[in-house]
């Protein structure tokens, strides 16, 4: 049957559609308090095939690299695909009030958790080797020094962050009763460079990779040296 308008609810609405080799895509909104996105594939017909991507988010990166089949912006970012990957130290803060978690830093933190995978780790973030998904490849900072906050949870994902400098960039990872013995971190190597990950040691598949490291910036000086714990997260610098 054909659909209708207002079938699956008058928050659920078509935004874009395209002629593909085989049929047609075409574009849901969901709107909401969070707004989400699906996308279906058609035959010529347009009878309904599949969904790539399922119920998505509109920062999912499923639903950003399919923009560039519509040529249209679908999530309403400003961009068509994913959008800069840099890291400009911009206010947006989640998880708590920075100035009261960690008073004496005064440089405006970038949050960047939770989000979708930068990374890959099926063997867990104890991997020698860690592989990139999509594009862009990783949260790049491109100013020194800049402060970030990062949720050390499952629903984080994994995230890597390139170009941060030990002893000038500022990383709070936040998590329940974060203390020495629960943070973990692995030497490792994510596209051929040096990495450290960072995780919980009761998930050791979620957390944050940091890219580029000097291979004398080892995991167990990161700990040593470079890492204060207090109540609730850990303080790298």
């Amino acid at each position: 049957a054909a659909v209708t308008v207002g079938e699956f609810g008058a928050t659920v609405n078509p935004i874009g559609a395209e002629a593909t080799a085989t049929g047609f895509e075409v574009a849901w909104k969901i709107s909401g308090t969070i707004n989400q996105y699906i996308i279906w594939y058609t035959d010529a017909n347009g009878i309904y095939l599949s969904s790539p991507t399922g119920v998505v988010s509109g920062t999912d990166p499923a639903l950003e690299n399919i923009e560039t089949t519509f040529n249209q912006d679908l999530n309403g970012d400003g961009t068509v695909g994913v959008p800069s990957s840099s890291v400009y130290g911009s206010s947006s803060i989640v998880y708590g009030s920075w100035s009261t978690l960690v008073p004496n830093v005064t440089i405006t933190p970038q949050d960047i958790g939770p989000s979708s995978n930068t990374a890959l780790a099926s063997a867990g973030l104890s991997a020698p080797t860690l592989n990139f998904i999509g594009s862009p490849n990783a949260y790049t900072l491109e100013f020194h020094p800049t402060s970030i906050l990062y949720d050390l949870a499952p629903s984080s994902g994994i995230e890597t962050v390139a170009n941060f400098i030990l002893g000038l960039d500022n990383l709070t990872v936040f998590a329940d009763s974060m203390a020495n013995s629960t943070l973990r971190a692995f030497d490792t190597s994510v596209g051929g460079n040096h990495a450290i990950a960072l995780a919980s040691s009761t998930d050791l598949s979620h957390g944050i990779v940091l890219l580029n490291m000097a291979t004398t910036e080892t995991a167990a000086d990161l700990l040593a040296n470079h890492t204060t714990f207090s109540g609730g997260y850990a303080y790298i610098h």
